[in-house]
């Protein structure tokens, strides 16, 4: 299924609704954004008195009102039908025919309007100059984000990074600030500021927030992958605050979590200049309260389930492309891996958008291909996701591909997968690898979509 990709039928829409005018922070990026938009929504919440803050975030986790919240609560079911109602009314009145995350978006800002919330958090969908949330007025623009860039979408955004980041910087508004988040491709930051000099933009390079104090290894035996995952102590330089820098434990594990809080941090920083936040809202102390309160699900999280043999411990992330995947296997490899020197068994589930040009192989490469070594023993089981609701374009690689994939990146690995292979027949699986002998490491990625099935089985 296309999409298709204009903004001239969502205006022509919004301008039948009540005009929206609330500040608002507009955050775009190929990998980041979403850890941002919750890094900056908890830190708003904790400022003394808190914010009032509206963040609308894609895709959803288990169901598209998880989309839209208010002070981190997704809105209620029946005030949620509601709103989406309202504006599927317009549109059917108005023969305007959006798409569903069209409609979602003016629903998000419709209620945010009516709520008459403090500040609005607003993540891109997709790239950035023709994405359904870059039709708030440049008026209401407090400041714009950059999160990391890399290849992703290309069919839609373009083949190079190069290009992609010209999409996605076409959020950037004339005269106002713009964050850049730390780049592994220089081209982007070249894009950037031709873009922004174009608009006589401020930009400002965000802050590298870096680790002081983290504990790695287990505290005891036997080995367990809970061990390894302690929040590590965080040192954040500020400017314009009584203090010239903050020391926090960080929740989010990942070395890319750091260019992620600094972004945020950032932002919160040129938030502060405005009028509405007032003198001394945001304190050091609201900073350090927001960060430390921070969730964000299936981003490097840690959960257990019981099978009927045993309970199983293992990661989560939604890591879905070849730069999150890179991520992924950084922290395995940096904040487990290399700790000890035992034997380990590492079993991945995986499950993989449809999303050409991107393949299997290169979305996997950076997870499979360093486990030449003898005392890692790799397992790796191909499963399928739910489609997610309203999002009918969105299909799964066939886990054929999948296996095809790993068993060309780490040849000799354990595979598994069933026609329409399961998540929960997949950890079934993954309890019969366990070996008492070793240290046993599950992931489960590929896809924010295999976390949102993850969750509804943990429920």
């Amino acid at each position: 299924m296309s999409i298709d990709l204009s903004l001239d039928r969502i205006r022509r829409l919004a301008g039948h609704l009540a005009p929206y005018t609330r500040p608002t922070i507009h955050i775009a990026g190929t990998n980041g954004k979403g850890s941002v938009a919750s890094l900056v929504t908890s830190i708003l919440v904790a400022s003394d008195p808190p914010f009032r803050v509206g963040r609308f975030t894609s895709p959803h986790l288990l169901e598209p009102r998880d989309s839209l919240t208010i002070d981190g609560v997704a809105l209620n079911a029946a005030a949620y039908r509601e709103r989406l109602a309202l504006v599927q009314e317009a549109d059917e009145t108005h023969q305007t025919h959006l798409s569903g995350f069209e409609i979602l978006t003016l629903a998000a800002m419709s209620e945010f309007e009516e709520q008459k919330v403090d500040i609005v958090v607003l993540e891109v969908g997709l790239g950035g100059r023709l994405d359904a949330t870059n039709i708030v007025p440049d008026s209401c623009i407090v400041v714009s984000a950059l999160t990391s860039v890399d290849l992703d979408h290309q069919a839609f955004l373009g083949n190079t990074v190069e290009l992609i980041a010209k999409e996605k910087v076409a959020i950037a508004r004339a005269g106002k600030p713009f964050v850049l988040g730390k780049q592994a491709h220089n081209g982007v930051v070249s894009v950037v500021e031709e873009a922004l000099g174009s608009l006589q933009s401020t930009l400002l390079l965000a802050c590298q927030p870096r680790i002081i104090q983290t504990q790695t290894g287990p505290e005891q035996l036997p080995l367990t992958l809970s061990g390894f995952l302690r929040s590590p102590i965080v040192r954040i330089p500020l400017q314009d605050y009584d203090t010239r820098e903050i020391d926090v434990r960080f929740p989010l594990l990942g070395e890319h979590q750091l260019d992620n809080l600094g972004v945020a941090v950032t932002l919160i920083s040129e938030v502060r200049k405005y009028p509405f936040c007032g003198i001394g809202r945001i304190t050091a102390k609201a900073l350090s309260t927001g960060i430390e309160a921070i969730k964000w699900p299936g981003r490097l999280s840690f959960h257990r389930y019981k099978t009927a043999s045993r309970t199983l411990e293992f990661l989560v992330d939604g890591a879905h492309n070849a730069a999150a995947a890179n991520a992924l296997a950084s922290f395995i490899f940096q904040n487990i891996i290399s700790q000890i020197t035992t034997k380990i068994s590492l079993v991945y589930i995986l499950g993989l958008s449809h999303s050409p040009p991107k393949t299997a192989q290169e979305t996997l490469a950076p997870l499979l291909t360093p486990l030449n070594t003898p005392r890692i023993r790799v397992s790796v089981a191909a499963v399928s996701f739910t489609p997610p609701e309203g999002m009918p374009w969105v299909k799964c690689t066939p886990t054929l591909d999948i296996i095809r994939a790993a068993s060309v990146l780490a040849p000799g690995a354990n595979v598994w997968t069933e026609t329409e292979g399961s998540l929960e027949s997949a950890l079934v699986w993954a309890a019969g690898q366990w070996n008492d002998d070793c240290l046993n490491i599950i992931v489960i990625a590929g896809s924010l979509y295999l976390v949102a099935d993850l969750y509804r089985l943990l429920s």
